[in-house]
C-alpha cells in the first residue's frame, strides 16, 4: 500500500498498515496506534507558521510511558543516544519533597518522553536495559541536563525516590547571567515565557501559550490535577511543551554564552541543585518573595 495508508508507531518508529476504523497495538512495543491518533490530530489544524508546525509536531509525537516493557526500554535508549542536553521537568501535586511527583518529562533534540511515575512507581528509576536507567541518566554528572529552576524537581526526586540529580545547567540562571552580561540589572528571577519570548521565534510560542492557559485554568480549579488518570491529550501536550521549549531556549542561550560565564552558571547551578534538597525543612510549593530573588553569582 502507499505511504498514506501506513501509520508509524511513535514509541518505537516501526510502520504498520492502516486498518481503517480498527484501533491497533504495535506488535513490537504494544503502543496504541490507529484512529485515536488520527482523530486527535484532526482536532488541531496544522499551523501555517513553520516554527509553530515544528513545535506541534514535537508535542504530537511526545510519548507517554506508563508501563514497563520494550517501549520503556526503547525510551531510555533513545534518550541515552540523543545529543545533549536533555531537558528535565516534572509535574505533581504541590510538588516538593512531601508533595507527590507524578509525571517526569525528559526532552531531547527530536523526542520527548513523559514517564508516568505515579503509575509506574519508584521502580521506574531502576528498571531499564543496555546499561541505562532513569536513575543513571539523571545522576550522571557528565550527561548535561537543563532545567528551568531545578530546585523543586531536585528536592522531590531525592526525598521521594532517592535520585540525586547531577550534571544540570540551570536554564533560568543562564538567562539571568546573559541579561546581566548585557548590562541589565536583574534582581528578580524571570519566568520561562518571558525569557522564551526574548530568545525564541514568536511562532514557536503562539500555540504553546494557548495550551498553557487552558491547562493552567484546570490546574487552578483542581489542585490534584496531575494525579488524575488518565491524563488528557492537552495535559500531556502541556507537560511536553515546557520541556521542549526549555530545551530550545537553553540551546539558544548557550550560543550566546562565553566559557567564563558558563563556568559561573555551572557553579551556581550545582549549588541550586542542592539548595532545597539539602535544606533542613521542606520548601512548600507556594514560593515566597525571597524565592523569586535572582541570586548573585
Amino acid at each position: 500500500m502507499g505511504s498514506k495508508h501506513r501509520l508509524k508507531c511513535k514509541a518505537c518508529g516501526c510502520a504498520h498498515r492502516d486498518l481503517g476504523p480498527k484501533q491497533e497495538r504495535c506488535p513490537r512495543c504494544d503502543a496504541l496506534i490507529g484512529p485515536r491518533e488520527r482523530i486527535e490530530k484532526k482536532k488541531r489544524p496544522s499551523p501555517r507558521n513553520p516554527d509553530a508546525r515544528e513545535l506541534h509536531s514535537l508535542l504530537d509525537d511526545a510519548v507517554l510511558i506508563d508501563a514497563f516493557g520494550e517501549r520503556f526500554e526503547a525510551a531510555l535508549l533513545a534518550l541515552a543516544a540523543s545529543p545533549l542536553p536533555l531537558c528535565l521537568d516534572a509535574e505533581g501535586v504541590a510538588l516538593s519533597r512531601t508533595g507527590a511527583l507524578t509525571l517526569l518529562q525528559l526532552a531531547a533534540e527530536s523526542c520527548c518522553f513523559l514517564f508516568d511515575v505515579q503509575t509506574l512507581g519508584a521502580a521506574c528509576f531502576g528498571r531499564g536495559g543496555a546499561g541505562h536507567t532513569l536513575r543513571s541518566l539523571l545522576e550522571d554528572p557528565l550527561r548535561l541536563k537543563c532545567c528551568w529552576d531545578v530546585r523543586r524537581d531536585s528536592d522531590a526526586l531525592l526525598h521521594q525516590f532517592n535520585v540525586a540529580v547531577a550534571g544540570v545547567l540551570d536554564t533560568q540562571l543562564l538567562a539571568v547571567a546573559l541579561r546581566r552580561a548585557s548590562g541589565a540589572t536583574v534582581t528578580r528571577l524571570p519566568g520561562l515565557s518571558q525569557s522564551a519570548a526574548a530568545h525564541l521565534p514568536p511562532g514557536l510560542l503562539a500555540g504553546a501559550a494557548a495550551l498553557k492557559s487552558t491547562i493552567a485554568d484546570c490546574y487552578s480549579d483542581t489542585p490534584a490535577f496531575w494525579a488524575q488518570r488518565p491524563l488528557s491529550q492537552n495535559a500531556l501536550r502541556y507537560a511536553a511543551a515546557d520541556a521542549v521549549l526549555t530545551r530550545r531556549l537553553h540551546v539558544a542561550l548557550l550560543e550566546a554564552a562565553e566559557p567564563a560565564l558558563l563556568a559561573r552558571v555551572q557553579a551556581a547551578s550545582d549549588n541550586r541543585v542542592r539548595e532545597w534538597r539539602d535544606a533542613a525543612e521542606a520548601v512548600p510549593q507556594r514560593q515566597c518573595a525571597e524565592d523569586r530573588v535572582a541570586p548573585l553569582f
